[in-house]
């Protein structure tokens, strides 16, 4: 996970502060919703609580993922991870769902 820490906040300690929706962008460009170590956008982590993993409590309490301290943010990727491993996904397989949001790493138009 140090990795995908790296790639998305800046270090492989992890920026949990990390949060794209500060950036300022030029007219025309769509606002990112990007926040916490692993840069989830609002949409995916809410989906990720409340759908993949069924932890809706932790989605009030921390509605996005910036919100969430270290640990949490580390143990929501982690059993997020963990579950993908369980159903036979390699690790290549698996950093492309996290970076693309499906296993082949399709970039879809609007990204």
């Amino acid at each position: 996970m140090a990795i995908i820490r790296r790639q998305e906040s800046g270090s492989f300690e992890g920026n949990y502060n990390a949060d794209l929706s500060t950036k300022q962008y030029k007219k025309g460009q769509r606002r990112d919703t990007a926040s916490g170590a692993y840069q989830y956008n609002n949409r995916t982590w809410k989906g990720v609580l409340q759908d993949e993993l069924k932890m809706p409590n932790l989605l009030k309490q921390y509605p996005r993922a910036v919100n969430a301290p270290k640990e949490i943010q580390d143990m929501v990727t982690a059993k997020r991870f963990e579950k993908w491993r369980s159903e036979g996904k390699t690790d290549h397989e698996i950093i492309l769902k996290h970076f693309t949001g499906n296993f082949a790493g399709k970039i879809s138009a609007k990204a």
